[in-house]
C-alpha cells in the first residue's frame, strides 16, 4: 500500500413508603450469623410485585442523637441498652463482652474472632483524613506489572509475620478477624445478632474495612501510594482468578481454594455451588447479563442498590442490595474451596473469608460498582437518610492507633485518597480504557508532521506529533463541528491485503495487539481488487477519523499538539502517504441538501438511457449507469487474468422502459434471524432454497440462478463496467450501504420463492457479539449447499473471528480477540462515526474518480471479515470471500452483509446526529433488480431507509460494544397465562423443589413514562424462608413456563437471580432466615413488550436448595422511585 500524501486536523429519588422490610433485596449467604457463614442460600416467604418507596430514604431529619459505632470496639457500653421506640442506628457491640464465633451450628471456630480491646474505649477520636499529594490508584489485578505484584507480596508476607503477636491489630488474621465477627456471631446488640451485611451498612462497612487495610499494608513497605489491586470480574479479561494469586507459595496464594478453578478457569458470576457444563462463550455472556441486571434493571433506585434499612431493634439481615447478592456471594462460592472443604473455606464461609488475600481485591471491585452505578444516572445516587450518614464503624490504622469513622466521610472515594484506575463496562458501554501510564507522551521528542510527510512508504511504526486547529473547545463548539483526522491521497497497490492501526498519545512501542485501549482511534483496510484491464493498480484515497470524543477520553482536548502513532499490520511497505491534518469541517455533500433532482441515477445490471455515453456533467451528479450492452470482461488482477466465467448480467428485453419496483402487500414481517441461534428446521429451508437456486445455474442466463446473483457484485467490482471513461465502483463510497441493501432483499425473495414461503428471512452474521464471533454452523457442514470449499480451512470449527484481521494470523488470546472486536465496534459505530459522512462514506458525484472513501463500518469490520473467511492460504486471490469477484459465491457472503445491513439500523439507534443523509443526489440514486419473478426493476435509495417499510426486520441481539442489554426469546409472543396456575392457587409454597410457574396480576398496565419516572414496578416475594446453612440459588424468568432453558441468562425474560451464603447465628439453632427479596421489573417488561399486559406469568428455577426453600406469598407493587 501506499501512503498518505498529507495529514491535518480540521474541525469540520428513590424513596420507600414503609421503614419495614420492603427494601428490595434477599439476603444473601456470606453473612448471617457471626457464627457461622458460609456462602449459601436462604429462604423468603413471600412474592409481590410493587410501585411503593420506604420512609428511610425520605427521612432525612432523623435524630442525629442516633449515631452508631459499628466496629471494633463496644463504645459506651451501648449494646446494653434497651431498643429505642423509635427507629434508630444500631448501636455497636460491647467489645468486652465479645463471645465465640461460630462456622455453623454448634461449631466453633478454630480460633478467636475478638479484636484486642484499645485502652481507652470510650474517648476513641474520630479519625481525620491525613493530608496527601497524590491520589492512590486501584489497578485491575490481571493487568498488574510484576513490580507492582513484587510490592504486594512483600507487604502481605509482613503483615501474616505480624501473626507472631496475636493481639497485634495490625497483623493478618487480626484483619481477617473483622470479618469474622461481625459476620459470624461473636457479637449482640440488644438481645439480637450485630449484623453488617444483608442491609445498607454493606457498601460502607466494606469501603472504610478495606481503606485501612490498604493504608497498613502501604505501611509495611514505606510506599504511601501503595493501592490495592481490583477483580475485575465484570470485564471479560478479568473474568479468572488473576495470576498474582494463583502462585503456589506466594503470600497471595490460599491453598483453601477450589482447585477445579484455578489457571485460567472463567468465573460464573452467577455460581451456586455446583460445576454446570457450560461453553466460555455463555458463562461471560450471562456474567455480563448479570452485571447488566444487578446494575441497572435491577437496580433504578438506592433502596436497591445499597439494601435495606437496619434500625436498632429490628432483626439483622433486612435484605441485602443487588450486588450483594449478585455477584458478590456467587463470587465467595466459587472460589471457596467446598470441594474439599466441608464449610467452604476459605473463600465460601464469612468466618474465614479474611483469609484468603483475594478476599480484599474482590471487595475492592465490589466497591467500585459503588461508583460505577452512580456514573449510570438517573436516580442512582447515595442515601440521604441521616442513620445511614451518620452510622459509625471502628478501626485501628496503619500506626495502632483506634479511630471512629462516619459513613457520610466515605462516599467520595477521592476524598479518602483512593481511586480505581478505568477499565471498559461491556455490560453497560463497550467504551476503551486509558493505557496503564497515563499523561501526555512528550510531542517535543517527536518529529513534527512536516518532517515526516510525504512519507515514501509505511514499512514500519511511525510517530509524529501534529498541531491541532483549536484546543479547549466548549460542548457548544463541539456539538456543531467534529475534530477529524485526516489522511490525505493514501496510495497503495489494492492488488494486496492493507491494515495499518492509529493510535493517539502513544509512540511507534505501543502494543498493537491490544486495541482495547483509548489511545486506540481506528484502522484502515483494503480488500484486493483492481480496475478491469487497467495495468495502473495504485488506489488513491482520503481516510479520515473522528476524534473527538476520543480526546475527550484521553485528556488531551485542552492540548495544542498531539501525537499521531500509525503501526503497519499488512501491506505497509506499499503504502505511501502525501499529506496529514486536523480539522474541524462538515464534508461539502452534507451541505448541498438542494441538488437538482435531474441528476437520479440508475446504477445496477442495466445501462439505461445510455448515459455511459454522455460526457460527466459540468456541476456534480449523480453517476449514470453502465451500458449493460458494452459490458466487458472482468479481471482478478492487472496482468490480464480474467474472471473464468462472464460477470455480464442478461439484458432486459426493453432495457429503456423498465419501471419503477412497488413494494408488495405484506401480513407479516420477514424477521431475518442470528445464523448461530437457527433451528434446524430454518437450516433446512435454507438450504433447500439454495440448492433449488444452484440448479439454476443450469441455463447461465437465468438471473435468478446463483451465480448469475453472485455477478451482480462481480460485475460492478471489478471492472466489467466503465462510466465516463472511469470505472464504475459501487463500494467504497455512499452507495455501499443502500446498493447491498437492495441487493439482499431481492435475494432474500427470490430464495423465498423457491420453497414457496414467502415470509423466509436470510439470517445475519453476528460477528459484533461474542455468540457469533466464529463462522456459523449452519454454513461449516461439508456437503452442504451452504457450504464453501474455497475458504481459510484454519478458521473453521468454532474459531473465534479477529474483526481486524489484516491477512495474518496472530497469535492472541481468544479473550483478547473478542475484546479488540468489541473495541473496533465501538470505534466503528460510535467513536469514529458521529456524523452521516464518516458512517456512510463519502460522496460519489459523475465525474469524480471511484472509491472517494468509504465509511466506518465497511472499512472495519466489513473488509476483514472477507479477508478472515477468504482461502488466501490456498487460493491464488483469496477466493472465494477474499475477493470481491467471486465473494458472492459463498453463501456466507449474503450472511455476512445482513448483519453490515443490520449495523445501519443499530447506528441510526444510538442517537445525537446519526440519521440517514438528506442529499437528494444520494436519495434519488437507482439501482436495478431482477425480481423473484424475472422481472426488471428500477429501485431508489430513498425507498431503503427503514427495513420494516420494505417487509424485513432483524430478531434483536444485544449490542455488548454499546450497551449489553439482553434480547428476548427466539420464540417472541406472550405466554397464555389463562393456561397457568394464578398466584393464590400456588403461595404459600412449602418448598421449592422444581421449577413452577404462575400468573399474577399487576398493579397497573400500559403506564405512561411519566408513571414509570414517578414509581418503578416492583417484583416482591414475601417471607422467603430457608436453611441459610446451605448453599441457595434460584432465578426468576417472566413470560416463560417452567419448560425454559435456565442456563442461557442473555434473554430478556431472565429477570434475576437469589443466592445465599451459607451461615448461622451463633448458638441458636433456628437456622431458618425469613427474608424478602424483590425484583425491578418496569424495564424488563418493556423490553418483553409485557407492559400493557394485565397479567404475566412467572417462572422460578431452583439451581440449588431450593427443596428447602419455602415463600409465603408473591405480588407486584409500584414503588416511588
Amino acid at each position: 500500500m501506499s501512503s498518505s500524501s498529507s495529514i491535518t486536523t480540521t474541525l469540520p429519588l428513590c424513596t420507600n413508603k414503609s421503614l419495614s422490610s420492603s427494601f428490595t433485596t434477599t439476603n444473601s449467604s456470606l453473612l448471617s450469623k457471626p457464627s457461622q457463614l458460609f456462602l449459601h442460600g436462604r429462604r423468603n416467604q413471600s412474592f409481590k410485585v410493587s410501585c411503593n418507596a420506604n420512609n428511610v430514604d425520605k427521612n432525612p431529619d432523623a435524630v442525629d442523637r442516633r449515631n452508631v459505632l459499628l466496629g471494633l470496639g463496644g463504645l459506651y457500653g451501648a449494646a446494653n441498652l434497651a431498643p429505642l421506640a423509635t427507629a434508630a442506628p444500631i448501636p455497636p457491640p460491647d467489645l468486652k463482652s465479645c463471645g465465640t464465633a461460630h462456622v455453623k451450628e454448634g461449631v466453633d471456630v478454630i480460633y478467636s474472632c475478638c479484636p484486642p480491646v484499645p485502652d481507652d474505649i470510650d474517648s476513641v477520636p474520630y479519625y481525620k483524613f491525613p493530608s496527601m499529594t497524590k491520589l492512590r490508584i486501584r489497578p485491575p489485578a490481571h493487568a498488574a506489572d510484576e513490580e507492582y505484584v513484587a510490592k504486594y507480596q512483600l507487604a502481605t508476607s509482613r503483615m501474616r509475620e505480624l501473626d507472631k503477636d496475636p493481639f497485634d491489630p495490625l497483623g493478618f488474621k487480626q484483619q481477617a478477624n473483622i470479618h469474622c465477627a461481625y459476620c459470624n456471631g461473636a457479637y449482640k446488640v440488644g438481645g439480637k445478632e450485630l449484623q453488617v451485611h444483608f442491609s445498607w451498612l454493606f457498601f460502607p462497612f466494606h469501603r472504610w474495612y478495606l481503606y485501612f487495610y490498604e493504608r497498613i499494608l502501604g505501611s509495611l513497605i514505606n510506599d504511601p501510594t501503595f493501592a490495592l489491586p481490583y477483580w475485575n470480574w465484570d470485564h471479560p479479561k478479568g473474568m479468572r482468578i488473576p495470576p498474582m494469586f494463583d502462585r503456589e507459595g506466594s503470600s497471595l496464594y490460599d491453598e483453601k481454594r477450589n482447585q477445579n478453578h484455578r489457571n485460567g478457569t472463567i468465573i460464573d458470576l452467577g455460581h451456586f455451588g455446583k460445576e454446570v457444563d457450560t461453553p466460555q462463550l455463555q458463562i461471560m455472556t450471562n456474567n455480563l447479563t448479570l452485571m447488566y441486571r444487578q446494575m441497572v434493571t435491577n437496580a433504578p433506585c438506592p433502596s436497591q442498590f445499597f439494601g435495606a434499612a437496619y434500625p436498632l431493634g429490628s432483626e439483622p439481615s433486612p435484605g441485602q442490595g443487588t450486588i450483594e447478592n449478585i455477584p458478590h456471594t456467587p463470587v465467595h462460592i466459587w472460589t471457596g474451596d467446598k470441594p474439599r472443604q466441608k464449610n467452604g473455606e476459605d473463600m465460601g464461609n464469612f468466618y474465614s473469608a479474611g483469609l484468603d488475600p483475594i478476599f480484599y481485591c474482590h471487595h475492592a471491585n465490589v466497591d467500585r460498582m459503588w461508583n460505577e452505578w452512580k456514573l449510570i444516572g438517573g436516580k442512582r445516587r447515595d442515601l440521604t437518610d441521616k442513620d445511614w450518614l451518620n452510622s459509625e464503624f471502628f478501626f485501628y490504622d496503619e500506626n495502632r492507633n483506634p479511630y471512629r469513622v462516619k459513613v457520610r466521610d466515605c462516599l467520595d472515594s477521592k476524598k479518602m485518597g483512593f481511586d480505581y484506575a478505568p477499565m471498559p463496562t461491556p455490560w453497560r458501554n463497550f467504551k476503551p480504557i486509558r493505557k496503564s501510564s497515563s499523561g501526555k507522551v512528550n510531542t517535543a521528542s517527536i518529529a513534527p508532521v512536516s518532517k515526516v510527510f510525504p512519507l515514501a512508504k509505511l514499512d514500519r511504526a511511525i510517530s509524529f506529533s501534529i498541531t491541532r486547529p483549536a484546543s479547549s473547545r466548549t460542548t457548544q463548539e463541539k456539538n456543531e463541528q467534529e475534530e477529524i483526522l485526516t489522511f490525505n491521497k493514501i496510495s497503495y497497490d489494492d492488488r494486496n491485503y492493507v491494515r495499518f492501526d492509529v493510535f493517539l498519545n502513544v509512540d511507534k512501542t505501543v502494543n498493537a495487539d491490544e486495541l482495547d485501549k483509548a489511545e486506540f482511534a481506528g484502522s484502515y483496510t483494503s480488500l484486493p481488487h483492481v480496475h478491469g484491464s487497467n495495468t495502473n493498480h495504485v488506489t488513491s484515497v482520503t481516510f479520515k477519523l473522528a476524534i473527538t470524543e476520543l480526546l475527550e477520553d484521553i485528556g488531551l482536548e485542552d492540548e495544542d499538539t498531539i501525537a499521531v502513532t500509525l503501526v503497519p499490520k499488512a501491506g505497509g511497505e506499499e503504502v505511501r502517504c502525501q499529506s496529514f491534518k486536523v480539522s474541524c469541517n462538515v464534508g461539502e455533500h452534507d451541505k448541498n441538501l438542494d441538488a437538482v433532482d435531474r441528476r437520479n441515477v440508475l446504477l445496477g445490471l442495466g445501462g439505461f438511457y445510455g448515459a455511459a455515453n454522455l460526457a460527466p456533467l459540468a456541476s456534480a451528479a449523480p453517476i449514470p449507469p453502465p451500458d449493460l450492452k458494452s459490458c466487458g470482461v472482468a479481471h482478478i488482477d492487472d496482468k490480464g487474468t480474467e474472471v473464468s466465467y462472464s460477470c455480464c448480467p442478461p439484458v432486459p428485453d426493453d432495457i429503456d422502459s423498465v419501471p419503477y419496483y412497488k413494494f408488495p402487500p405484506m401480513t407479516k414481517l420477514r424477521i431475518r434471524p442470528p445464523a448461530h441461534a437457527a433451528d434446524e428446521e430454518y437450516v433446512a429451508k435454507y438450504q433447500l432454497a439454495t440448492s433449488r437456486m444452484r440448479e439454476l445455474d443450469k441455463d447461465p442466463f437465468d438471473p435468478l440462478g446463483f451465480k448469475q446473483q453472485a455477478n451482480i457484485h462481480c460485475a460492478y467490482c471489478n471492472g466489467a463496467y466503465k462510466i465516463g471513461g472511469k470505472e464504475l465502483q459501487v463500494h467504497f463510497s455512499w452507495l455501499f450501504f443502500p446498493f447491498h441493501r437492495w441487493y439482499l432483499y431481492f435475494y432474500e425473495r427470490i430464495l423465498g420463492s423457491l420453497i414457496n414461503d414467502p415470509t423466509f428471512a436470510l439470517p445475519y452474521w453476528n460477528w459484533d457479539h461474542p455468540k457469533g464471533m466464529r463462522i456459523p454452523p449452519m454454513f461449516d457442514r461439508e456437503g452442504s449447499s451452504l457450504y464453501d470449499e474455497k475458504r481459510n480451512q484454519n478458521h473453521r470449527n468454532g474459531t473465534i473471528i479477529d474483526l481486524g484481521h489484516f491477512g495474518k494470523d496472530v497469535e492472541t488470546p481468544q479473550l483478547q480477540i473478542m475484546t479488540n472486536n468489541l473495541t473496533l465496534m465501538y470505534r466503528q459505530m460510535v467513536t469514529n462515526a458521529p456524523c452521516p459522512s464518516q458512517f456512510f462514506g463519502a460522496a460519489y458525484p459523475l465525474g469524480s474518480d471511484p472509491e472517494p472513501g468509504m465509511g466506518t463500518i465497511e472499512n472495519i469490520p466489513h473488509t476483514p471479515v472477507h479477508i478472515w473467511t477468504g482461502d488466501s492460504p490456498r487460493q491464488g486471490h483469496g477466493e472465494d470471500m477474499g475477493n470481491f469477484y467471486s465473494a458472492g459465491l459463498d453463501p456466507l457472503f449474503y450472511c455476512h452483509h445482513a448483519n453490515v445491513d443490520r449495523m445501519w439500523n443499530e447506528w441510526k439507534l444510538i442517537g445525537g446526529k446519526r440519521r440517514d443523509l438528506s442529499n437528494k443526489d444520494w436519495l434519488n440514486s437507482e439501482f436495478f433488480f431482477y425480481d423473484e419473478n424475472r422481472n426488471p426493476y428500477r429501485v431508489k435509495v430513498r425507498d431503503c431507509l427503514d427495513s420494516k417499510k420494505m417487509g424485513f426486520d432483524y430478531a434483536p441481539m444485544p449490542t455488548p460494544w454499546r450497551n449489553f442489554k439482553p434480547i428476548r426469546r427466539s420464540s417472541s409472543g406472550k405466554v397464555n397465562t389463562a393456561s397457568i396456575a394464578p398466584v393464590s392457587k400456588v403461595f404459600p409454597l412449602a418448598k421449592l423443589d422444581r421449577a413452577i410457574s404462575f400468573s399474577i396480576t399487576r398493579p397497573a398496565s400500559s403506564r405512561t413514562t411519566q408513571e414509570k419516572n414517578e414509581q418503578e414496578e416492583i417484583l416482591t416475594f414475601n417471607k422467603m424462608a430457608y436453611d441459610d446453612t446451605k448453599y441457595v440459588r434460584f432465578d426468576v424468568f417472566l413470560n416463560v413456563d417452567k419448560t425454559v432453558n435456565a442456563e442461557e441468562l442473555d434473554k430478556a425474560e431472565f429477570a434475576g437471580s437469589y443466592t445465599s451464603l451459607p451461615h448461622v447465628h451463633g448458638n441458636n439453632d433456628n437456622h431458618v432466615k425469613d427474608v424478602t427479596f424483590t425484583l425491578a421489573i418496569t424495564e424488563l417488561l418493556e423490553d418483553i413488550g409485557l407492559e400493557d399486559e394485565d397479567t404475566i406469568a412467572v417462572t422460578l428455577v431452583p439451581k440449588v436448595g431450593g427443596e428447602g426453600v419455602s415463600i409465603e406469598s408473591v405480588e407486584i407493587k409500584l414503588e416511588d422511585c
